[in-house]
């Protein structure tokens, strides 16, 4: 197995201890192994091979190979540009949070997709790592230590007692802490030593705040040096304990090599190296800080120390040395036989290369090797035996690409063993790795095609998009002929040959383009086979053809392309995407590519290909002409995983299409219209006939509006609930933010929720102003009001910040003030109102409606009276106006983002947004209550005029969440609205996804199939007519939610069988109906109601084609789908708000 170890190389840093010493054990157990140094040239340690053994030497002369593992010990920022077969990202978390570039967001996340498999040294980094939202596969390989540079060394208690540290010198390290707790301990006596060490590169803090720190303490030595292994071991002698104050650390190697070398060790309670040595350093407790500005690329929380702990442990360990020393040497004989770096590389690296590595490799190497169906190895070809000289039918290969190496050699690789020899090769380069001049595999590619008698050119892109490379192409190629093909695709050796012969045929010269057949490499090959019924019905109802279906739906399909067809001619076809080869004058003649998409690209292909049908030529897709299209999930000209899914991009495209679409195939179903100017009617034309009228009681029992607003203005007169002798432990923590010295909003939601709180509660007051005068309001409130009030019978605190800080951090910490027995949180704003007892009932309260919606339902995270639906995000929200979630929700969530409703940051609002986005992603769903029955007031200002300061802040507050979530198929089938399972998102990222029945639940990346044109489905047919429109073993998911009942048994028996038909082999079915088993007996225990049963039984009859025809319990339901031919995996919850109202199950097709 060849291994590439990609590293920043520095001799004297911990990143190139590691890579040395995993060079020489990996060459050692006869891996083939190169060492990748990504120095940046300014760096100041440059790489010189003589610093190092034979071993590393070698491996350095072999550097990046492009058909290796590569394992990047490095941050995640360089994973895009340095990729080999197999990509392996070794880093870790030093905090709670995970890396960011220079302190900005978004997260580096999205680096680790470029990965196939992550690494980290300790399961400490790897929570961090996947609560931080990192998908791919995490695996252990802790550091080891070089044993016969750090032998165990006895030492002896004497004056002076010398405490050791060595590591960078900066805040993440706590060097700080340790000077200055040094320092209050012993001042300047000459009987106890500091003796601090570091790296000349590694100095975070500069010289003279070092300077000022120890300044006029003789007991304090500060030694900066580079330092080797050999001299860091002599270093450890000099000292009796060795300290290390780390906030934030991965793992930490210093603690290994202390502990080896003897030396009792002091260190925070934490971080990696803390779970391999607990039972054997002398651990400080801690407490969990914000980051802020204090350090250029972490986020979150880091550990500080707690220093009077710290105290506490440096003046102890004097007078318990002896027993210390004792630990210490057991410690050195765990570390001797379990940290060397041959044991580390046995028991955890060579297992993860064998066992996971290995069989990917392997799969990779075997599914290249048959989808190309050609030898891997270049295979030299005699340029002269097959070359045409006709120079009207050489051919420009055009290809657009960005930072993809693997996917455009292997397409080099295909070009080079074609059949068809007479063309050239032009790549427009879009990339910013640089991979196409620095990969020698690519090189070796390009200098074979130039020996082959090819034209090889590449030109710098301006990564516009792929319209503007394709215009680029279509400007720089010499030839006639041109074939336009992405770099993610492969060609068969006979491609070139076969798709030349429709032009070679045209004397005419009306041709204008032949198109690929693009197979997927992914799935079995053989089931890429469209059979010949299903090509004679489907091509003639439109397959690769453009026209309208009625008023709003337009017929664009090019799915002839990507199944083999059971034909041996060309196809005749009236647009193209992805792949074909077209004469260049056509091209010109139609005006070339549209220039004005966006970035994305979308929709180019069918301008392009469509306008030239309408310009009267002809197109075909050629059955012979084969290829495999690879659709990597990142890299490529579309820029896949990045800003390219954007919405409002795609949607800039799509409007631009639509409006040329109608430009160019007027639409024959739209009538024009005079617009409808409709007048509101006036009283006399109001019907009142249909108004029922109050009676007597119910006129009697109704108070004025005004008479109601009186009692909540004049609410904290209102007469207290008793809550004498009521000392129970309180359920929920009722946290309040507040702002300002003017706190009258602050006193009527408090004394709102005094009086009408039945549910145990404690109070919490969060004051985000630092000015005196406004805490003194708060308290004399308090103290005269509330307190008199509750009678001693709730807890309320008040929590007073320093300073004011995002909204969202400071309701955290109101959280994390909160007592320990409360199990659920409940954030109100100070501008809210609680105004009574739901419906007079003094038997419930406000909090008990929250609470008894929240745990009715499975995986809710939030309950709040305000919602809505944000669409850029497609995700529901809540307000923390007034929210109620639970406290073992938030540590899974987490806490609101400090990036929003941030004064220093310049934005204001959308932190429950963002909060409730990550909820939903967790796959947590959130509910609501109707404010009509709620006694809940909170002013809506979302829609009133505001200041031009606050506008800026909440778009630019908009700006930053958009930003934050890269928005592609998987994060939105993960969240909302349906809950597909991890099988069902792995299947429907390779192939046809439909949504039968969808109605207004339209989801992106499936085509939305309904009857009614009122919803605007993608295809608007009949769901027994599927089978029509959907060749077999072609679709990969299937859902339908909410349709059998629709249907008599018989049809739905029939509609479920067309479904199994028209799916793969292993492709996934999910069915939702109505659940009518046990009707009574459930409205009976209160689980419905009488409307919910009657909806189930009957549906909708008085809306066409809603009404229900046949009811399913879980029994009957489970013959029909098996007797179709599917097997069950499992019943879920349904996807409707009211749970236990339906039946859903999910179900595989094994053919």
């Amino acid at each position: 197995m060849k291994i590439t170890w990609t590293c920043y190389l520095h001799p004297y840093t911990a990143m190139g201890v590691i890579a040395i010493n995993v060079v020489k054990e990996l060459t050692k157990l006869g891996y083939d192994v190169g060492l990748n140094a990504i120095n940046p040239p300014n760096d100041p340690n440059k790489v010189n091979p003589l610093d190092y053994s034979i071993e590393v030497q070698e491996a350095l002369k072999k550097g990046h190979r492009f058909d290796s593992v590569n394992i990047f010990f490095a941050y995640p920022d360089v994973y895009p540009s340095h990729r080999c077969k197999i990509n392996v990202g070794y880093t870790g978390a030093d905090s709670t949070g995970w890396y960011t570039t220079q302190g900005q967001v978004p997260p580096w996340i999205s680096c680790n997709e470029y990965m196939d498999f992550m690494l980290t040294p300790a399961d400490y980094s790897r929570r961090i790592m996947k609560d931080c939202g990192v998908t791919k596969p995490i695996y252990l390989f802790p550091h080891g230590i070089d044993t016969s540079l750090f032998p165990y060394q006895p030492r002896v208690k004497n004056i002076p007692f010398t405490f050791v540290y060595c590591g960078e010198m900066s805040k993440r390290k706590g060097t700080q802490d340790l000077i200055t707790t040094f320092k209050d301990l012993f001042g300047t006596s000459d009987k106890y030593r500091l003796l601090l060490r570091s790296n000349t590169d590694m100095l975070y803090y500069n010289g003279s705040e070092i300077e000022a720190l120890t300044r006029n303490q003789p007991n304090i030595e500060v030694h900066f040096k580079n330092y080797g292994q050999q001299e860091l071991s002599e270093y450890y002698k000099r000292g009796h304990v060795y300290v290390y104050p780390s906030r934030a650390d991965w793992f930490g190697m210093t603690p290994f090599e202390s502990l080896a070398c003897g030396m009792p060790t002091i260190a925070t309670e934490t971080n990696g190296y803390y779970e391999f040595l607990q039972d054997y350093i002398v651990p400080v407790e801690y407490h969990d800080e914000e980051i802020g500005e204090h350090h250029p690329y972490l986020k979150g929380k880091w550990h500080v120390v707690d220093k009077l702990r710290l105290k506490e442990k440096m003046y102890g360990v004097f007078f318990d040395y002896d027993n210390l020393l004792n630990l210490a040497r057991v410690a050195s004989l765990h570390i001797h036989e379990k940290f060397t770096w041959e044991r580390v590389t046995k028991d955890y690296l060579v297992p993860f290369l064998e066992e996971q590595v290995k069989p990917k490799l392997d799969s990779k190497v075997h599914q290249v090797k048959e989808a190309l169906q050609f030898p891997v190895d270049p295979v030299a070809i005699d340029p002269k035996e097959i070359r045409m000289d006709n120079n009207d039918l050489r051919i420009t290969v055009g290809i657009p690409t960005k930072d993809r190496g693997i996917e455009l050699a292997i397409l080099l690789q295909s070009l080079s063993v074609q059949t068809y020899q007479n063309f050239d090769v032009l790549i427009n380069d879009d990339g910013l790795s640089g991979i196409i001049y620095n990969n020698t595999t690519i090189q070796g590619l390009i200098n074979l095609l130039r020996q082959q008698g090819h034209d090889v050119t590449i030109m710098k892109g301006q990564t516009l998009g792929p319209h503007i490379a394709g215009q680029a192409i279509l400007d720089n190629a010499k030839t006639e002929l041109i074939l336009r093909v992405d770099d993610d695709v492969a060609l068969e050796p006979q491609c070139l040959e076969n798709l030349i012969k429709p032009f070679i045929k045209d004397n005419a010269r009306k041709v204008a383009a032949v198109g690929l057949i693009l197979l997927n490499p992914h799935e079995d090959l053989n089931r890429q086979q469209m059979d010949l019924e299903s090509f004679n019905r489907q091509h003639k109802q439109g397959l690769g053809k453009v026209f309208w279906i009625n008023e709003n739906q337009l017929f664009l399909s090019g799915m002839l392309s990507i199944n083999r067809l059971p034909v041996e001619e060309e196809v005749e076809v009236e647009h193209l995407y992805s792949g074909f080869m077209y004469r260049k004058s056509v091209g010109k003649e139609i005006g070339g590519y549209p220039l004005n998409l966006s970035k994305v690209g979308h929709r180019e292909e069918t301008i392009f290909t469509y306008s030239m049908f309408k310009a009267g030529y002809k197109l075909y897709v050629h059955p012979k002409a084969i290829s495999y299209h690879y659709h990597p999930m990142f890299g490529g000209i579309r820029e896949t995983a990045g800003q390219m899914h954007k919405e409002e991009l795609w949607k800039h495209d799509e409007e631009i299409f639509n409006e040329w679409i109608q430009k160019v195939l007027p639409n024959p179903f739209k009538k024009q219209t005079k617009p409808i100017i409709e007048e509101p009617p006036s009283d006399d034309q109001i019907d009142f006939t249909d108004i029922p009228e109050l009676t007597d009681e119910q006129l009697k029992s109704m108070k004025p509006w005004k008479d109601v607003l009186t009692e909540i203005k004049n609410q904290e007169n209102k007469p207290n609930v008793n809550f004498e002798g009521d000392s129970k432990k309180p359920i929920v923590s009722i946290i309040v933010l507040t702002h300002g010295l003017n706190h009258d909003g602050l006193k009527k939601v408090l004394s709102g929720i005094v009086n009408y709180t039945l549910t145990p509660y404690e109070l919490i007051i969060v004051n985000n102003d630092n000015r005196p005068e406004s805490l003194e309001d708060i308290r004399i409130f308090i103290d005269s009001e509330i307190k008199s009030r509750i009678n001693g019978t709730r807890d309320v605190k008040i929590v007073q910040l320093e300073k004011e800080m995002a909204v969202g951090l400071a309701r955290g910490i109101g959280v994390e003030n909160s007592s320990g027995d409360s199990e659920y949180i409940l954030f109100i704003d100070d501008d809210a109102q609680i105004v009574g007892f739901p419906d007079s009932n003094l038997g419930t309260d406000w909090v008990d409606m929250m609470l008894s919606i929240f745990n009715k339902y499975k995986d809710v995270a939030a309950v709040s009276p305000i919602h809505t639906w944000y669409s850029k995000l497609k995700c529901e929200a809540v307000s923390v106006a007034c929210m109620l979630t639970s406290k073992k929700v938030w540590g899974v969530v987490g806490g609101f983002d400090p990036i929003f409703g941030n004064k220093e940051k310049g934005t204001w609002g959308y932190e429950d947004v963002d909060w409730s986005y990550r909820a939903q992603c967790k796959g947590f769903k959130l509910k609501w209550i109707e404010s009509y029955y709620f006694p809940f007031i909170h002013e809506d200002t979302t829609f009133k005029p505001k200041s031009e300061e606050r506008q800026q802040a909440l778009l630019r507050a908009e700006e930053i969440l958009l930003n934050k979530y890269d928005l592609n198929e998987v994060n939105y089938l993960r969240r909302f609205p349906y809950p597909l399972t991890d099988e069902q998102m792995e299947a429907s990222l390779h192939g046809i996804n439909l949504n039968i029945g969808c109605y207004y639940a339209i989801y992106d990346n499936f085509i939305n199939i309904d009857l009614n044109p009122d919803v605007k489905p993608d295809l608007c047919i009949n769901m027994m007519d599927i089978d029509k429109h959907f060749a077999k073993n072609s679709v990969s998911l299937i859902i339908a939610s909410q349709v059998l009942e629709h249907v008599v048994y018989d049809e739905a028996f029939e509609f479920l069988r067309k479904c199994f038909e028209i799916l793969k082999p292993g492709g996934h079915f999910v069915v939702e109906v109505p659940d009518c088993d046990n009707m009574d007996e459930r409205i009976a225990n209160g689980e419905m109601n009488e409307e919910d049963k009657r909806c189930h039984m009957e549906g909708n009859p008085q809306s066409p084609g809603q009404a229900h025809l046949h009811c399913y319990g879980e029994k009957n339901l489970q013959e029909m789908v098996t007797r179709a031919g599917f097997n069950i995996l499992r019943r879920n919850p349904a996807s409707s708000d009211k749970d236990t109202l339906a039946i859903r199950f999910d179900c595989i097709v094994n053919k």
